[in-house]
């Protein structure tokens, strides 16, 4: 019983890590760029955001791991209905796919940007000339941008759907 305690608190300590980070950087960033009033604070923001990218890209990759070594996703709720299992496992799909492509498409996008990749001063990888290319930039730009749209959706519903299951449950309770 301790393995599996121990193991859910690691699952649930790996949730929480990459659903804030990737919530600070799904919010910081638009606003950050609205308020930066001149190209060092822009630079710094992008720097900033780029190196919480790259840790949340680390934190993903050690819960993925985590949850193929134990078999443990940390989901813990009962469901109602079938209904609700398959929107629930429709929905984190979709929210797992969002947070590997979000950072892939950020990666593609500074490689063909021209710019190296940071973390924070630590350059990770260098320039590749032979991958600087005007238009893969510019759809890599845009699919980022779509990828963030649909995760504001997608979190929504995830938000909506832990409420419910709080609801029920305080429900049973009072019962």
């Amino acid at each position: 019983m301790t393995n599996i305690n121990s193991s859910y608190k690691i699952s649930r300590t790996l949730h929480w890590l990459c659903a804030f980070t990737y919530l600070f950087l799904a919010v910081s960033m638009p606003i950050a760029l609205d308020y930066a009033s001149n190209g060092s604070e822009r630079r710094f923001a992008h720097d900033l955001h780029q190196s919480v990218a790259t840790l949340f890209t680390v934190l993903l990759i050690l819960r993925f791991s985590w949850m193929t070594i134990t078999k443990d996703s940390g989901l813990r709720i009962e469901f109602e209905s079938k209904l609700q299992l398959i929107m629930a496992r429709i929905n984190h799909t979709f929210l797992y796919f969002l947070m590997i492509t979000t950072p892939l498409t950020g990666f593609l996008f500074k490689i063909t940007s021209g710019k190296p990749i940071m973390l924070f001063d630590f350059e990770l990888l260098g320039v590749v000339d032979s991958l600087i290319d005007k238009d893969w930039k510019y759809y890599t730009s845009e699919v980022h941008y779509i990828i963030l749209d649909l995760f504001y959706v997608l979190i929504f519903l995830h938000i909506a759907g832990a409420c419910l299951h709080f609801a029920n449950r305080f429900k049973k309770q009072v019962q």
